[in-house]
């Protein structure tokens, strides 16, 4: 499975919506969005509260090589 979507797969795993996510982490619903269709990269701070509240590493959440890489192919795709 994509990274993008290892967010949603945790939370399913754990039992939360994202809703609950947000909710219980203090972010945004729409940042979580953002971050589980990987529209966005968290800050270091997000990553930890999100993994601490998931139990995981944020590395087994959150890809920053994929992310970096995603990024730069629709930017070059733009050119």
């Amino acid at each position: 499975m994509e990274k993008a979507n290892k967010l949603l797969e945790i939370c399913k795993q754990k039992g939360y919506t994202l809703r609950q996510l947000a909710k219980i982490t203090g972010i945004s619903i729409k940042t979580i969005e953002h971050y589980s269709i990987d529209d966005r990269f968290p800050k270091l701070k997000n990553r930890l509260i999100i993994a601490k509240v998931l139990g995981v590493d944020w590395q087994d959440i959150f890809d920053e090589l994929k992310y970096k890489q995603k990024k730069e192919g629709a930017d070059y795709g733009r050119i």
